[in-house]
Order: C-alpha cells, then sequence, then structure tokens
C-alpha cells in the first residue's frame, strides 16, 4: 500500500487590518524585493537615514491579501510529522515536528488557527 507523505496548499489572507512592520538595515531591501516578488502592494515609509541618506530604519504597511502556505510532511523513518506554516499569522516560516498520533490529537486546533478563529494551535508551535 503507497502511502502520502506531503500535503501542500496555498491561500491569500486578507488581513482584517493592515499589517505593519519596522524593519532595520538589510532587512529593508530584503522584503522590499520580498514583496516586489510576490506582486504585493505596500507603503514604506522611512524613519531614520545614516549619515550616506540610506534608510536604516522604515516602517512598512500591507493591506493587499498575503500569500500563505501550510505543509504537513510525513517522516516515516523518524515516525514523525513536519508542519510548516509560511506567513500563516504571523509573516515569516515557522516550524514544529510532531509525532502522528499528536497530529491527530490538535489536526483542529491547527484548521481553527489557519482560519484564524483562534490561537490554540501555539501551543504546539511553541513545543518545537
Amino acid at each position: 500500500m503507497d502511502h502520502g507523505n506531503l500535503l501542500f496548499f496555498r491561500f491569500r489572507a486578507q488581513p482584517t487590518a493592515p499589517a505593519k512592520a519596522v524593519l532595520l538595515g538589510a532587512d529593508i531591501a530584503r522584503f522590499h524585493e520580498y514583496l516586489k516578488m510576490l506582486n504585493i502592494p505596500f507603503e514604506a515609509q522611512t524613519e531614520a537615514k545614516s549619515d550616506f541618506g540610506q534608510a536604516t530604519r522604515e516602517a512598512f504597511t500591507v493591506s493587499a491579501p498575503l500569500p500563505c502556505e501550510v505543509n504537513i510532511r510525513a517522516d516515516y523513518d523518524k515516525l514523525s510529522v513536519e508542519i510548516e506554516l509560511v506567513n500563516v499569522r504571523h509573516p515569516g516560516r515557522v516550524r514544529c515536528r510532531i509525532e502522528p498520533k499528536v497530529l491527530d490529537e490538535v489536526v483542529d486546533d491547527l484548521a481553527r488557527y489557519i482560519l484564524g478563529v483562534d490561537d490554540d494551535f501555539d501551543k504546539i508551535l511553541d513545543r518545537r
């Protein structure tokens, strides 16, 4: 019998309030490129500049739907499941590794977390 080892899905989440973040230094240019690459409209306001006129602190505001990913991978050798969330509820990538039995127990928490209903799945992410 063949078993799958990957569940992957993408979606876009519309923030109820504009997402805001303040970045420093080299992260500013990387975030500009990241948002442009994903074709996400944004506003950026420079809050501080170096003596050479380069932005050292910039505030970003994003009101458009954000691309999100959920990856669930089974590792049959280690008897574990890796859950990876990209831009789900928070910008960036978060991973956790759990036992298959635990996944059975928290799959509803994961679904509610993805949908924004509650934060119960945070307790699993904090154990990583």
